[in-house]
């Protein structure tokens, strides 16, 4: 198989009989550029399938705009849909979105975290497993984290999540206006906030 021809924004600024200022103007949208000359632009870097160096831009500008997403289980239906609206509120605003699936394992989440502090992503969201570390990995590197659906117990702010407390007790009450009286509970693994805060909802 050859090797696919990788062209350079010289060779779009050749194509298109502009500069490279103007090729880089056009890419980076942080100086005016013609409607005519962008046109040209646009069209050569589709004829030659030119692709701005993602690596190259971010050393220039010291932003990946890459947001790091890190669930506990991909197979659980609740988190593709999570997942999906990170997405398209990233895709709005310019950013990419990279995907790691932690298994509900501290260690994986740990190393998963550790690799996307090492490629600069903006910052993670994170649904944490049991006796995760993350939140005291963020403190250390001073880390962009907010913890979405299950939250370490440490966490005071950056967090979205249902209020389970509220919910536990909602569902405990519905039962009993229905006039039960023992009601029972399937928690869940209790180390993770939404089954522990809605066990504390029942029962109150």
């Amino acid at each position: 198989m050859t090797e696919r021809a990788k062209f350079t924004m010289r060779d779009v600024a050749r194509l298109s009989g502009v500069s490279t200022s103007t090729v880089s103007a056009v890419i980076n949208g942080n100086v005016p550029v013609s409607s005519a000359r962008k046109k040209k632009v646009i069209a050569a870097m589709a004829a030659l399938d030119y692709q701005p160096d993602a690596v190259a831009r971010s050393l220039k500008t010291g932003k990946t705009n890459v947001i790091g997403v890190v669930v506990p289980d991909i197979t659980n239906a609740f988190y593709p849909e999570v997942v999906r609206g990170v997405e398209e509120a990233a895709q709005l605003s310019g950013y990419s979105v990279l995907l790691c699936d932690s298994r509900e394992d501290p260690k994986t989440e740990e190393t998963h975290l550790a690799a996307l502090f090492s490629r600069r992503v903006e910052g993670v969201l994170l649904a944490c497993c049991a006796n995760s570390t993350a939140h005291d990995t963020m403190v250390r590197r001073r880390f962009p984290m907010v913890f979405v659906d299950r939250l370490p117990l440490a966490a005071a702010e950056g967090t979205v999540s249902t209020d389970n407390v509220q919910a536990g007790s909602v569902a405990a009450k519905h039962l009993l206006d229905l006039g039960h009286e023992r009601i029972a509970m399937v928690a869940g693994n209790l180390d993770l906030s939404p089954h522990r805060d809605r066990l504390e909802g029942r029962a109150n």
